[in-house]
């Protein structure tokens, strides 16, 4: 909470100064990227995001680079005269802006976050949490792998996040408002804006989805990742992730959105987790619904159908990423999950995309499924 107060704080400051900042903030990227950090993050599988392996690879970096692994990647203190000696004076933008600490004897610490680089794009994200404010995971890359911004679209960002997927598509398009209810990652957010130098082109929002975007405004690209774990509604389960139990809480509220903020050949896409029975999803007949009362096309790219049986690692580790928020123990949910999907008469847990476009009510599907059993976000066969 202290950490939170102290972001906020700063960043009062920040947005006044808006250009300082972002002088600041490039010039430690700049440093960091003639000292070798981000050689280091891009040896690594782009669409497998493990931070397990920074720890595990660090002794075959350089001594000098291994200083930076353990501040800017492991959370662990360091001296300034190390960072100093690496990066100037470039590092004590992150104190200002209340992301790093000082500690006694010359130590200072990144607490709460990491700095990550995903396609030349700098973010910083939460350490490895159960509960996290700003989320980075496996499908912030699937999304990020589809997005179709182009010269000149205007997107809309919801739940952005770290902001990942918005500098992707400013990349390419003339203006991208980000949307992200969690203060915390909104001021991170705008951080992350301002290091790759997009402060003028994304726009950062707070409140619920299209809540705070101005009436009657209208989009060529929104994009999506939004909470997406379906899980009992009965069972706590981390914010940044609860989608009920068919995923579906949040995404049916954007679609709901769309044939008000989508411009005559607008598109959106969005990545999405369902329960199936291993042919319909749980939510078909409701996506029907919803495309012929808004006149609405569907393009829904099912990527695998994963057995949820009670020998499948992904029910276990499903059940188990609601533990650290839950009361109940780990066999409790079990039980509980269980229980929700015999009653439903669902085995499967299902990865799609939704791409979505003006039109008549039509559904169509790509059934990855049907020759994929490997990948999650991606087909691997």
């Amino acid at each position: 909470m202290a950490q939170s107060i102290a972001i906020t704080s700063a960043l009062d400051e920040v947005f006044d100064h808006q250009n300082q900042m972002t002088a600041e903030l490039q010039a430690l990227t700049r440093c960091l990227t003639h000292a070798g950090y981000a050689e280091y993050l891009t040896s690594f599988d782009p669409y497998r995001f493990r931070p397990e392996q920074f720890l595990r690879y660090k002794a075959l970096a350089s001594p000098q680079l291994r200083v930076l692994i353990d501040f800017f990647l492991l959370n662990k203190s360091v001296h300034t005269d190390q960072l100093t000696g690496l990066l100037s004076t470039s590092w004590q933008v992150l104190v200002h802006l209340g992301l790093a600490e000082t500690l006694p004897q010359n130590q200072v610490q990144l607490p709460t976050y990491v700095l990550h680089q995903h396609y030349g794009h700098w973010i910083f994200i939460d350490r490895p949490t159960a509960d996290p404010n700003v989320y980075f995971g496996d499908d912030s890359q699937g999304l990020f792998h589809r997005i179709t911004a182009r010269p000149g679209d205007r997107v809309l960002d919801l739940c952005s996040g770290s902001g990942i997927q918005a500098f992707q598509s400013a990349t390419y398009a003339a203006q991208v408002d980000a949307v992200e209810i969690n203060p915390v990652a909104r001021r991170v957010l705008r951080i992350n804006s301002l290091m790759n130098g997009l402060g003028d082109r994304v726009r950062t929002f707070g409140g619920s989805l299209f809540e705070q975007v101005e009436a009657g405004q209208q989009y060529d690209l929104v994009t999506a990742n939004p909470p997406l774990v379906p899980f009992p509604n009965s069972v706590k389960y981390p914010f940044v992730g609860h989608g009920g139990i068919d995923g579906f809480a949040v995404t049916r509220k954007i679609i709901s959105g769309l044939n008000i903020h989508l411009t005559e050949l607008g598109r959106a896409q969005i990545i999405a987790l369902t329960f199936s029975d291993g042919n319909a999803l749980m939510i078909h007949d409701e996506l029907g619904e919803l495309a012929q009362n808004l006149n609405l096309d569907f393009v829904i790219t099912v990527i695998n159908h994963v057995p949820m049986d009670a020998s499948s690692a992904f029910f276990d580790g499903l059940a188990a990423s609601a533990v650290q928020v839950e009361t109940h123990t780990f066999d409790e949910i079990k039980q509980i999950l269980r229980k929700e999907l015999d009653d439903r008469g669902l085995k499967y847990l299902t990865p799609y995309y939704l791409f979505v476009r003006r039109g008549s009510g039509k559904i169509y599907y790509q059934n990855m499924a049907r020759y994929n059993r490997e990948g999650l976000w991606f087909v691997l066969t």
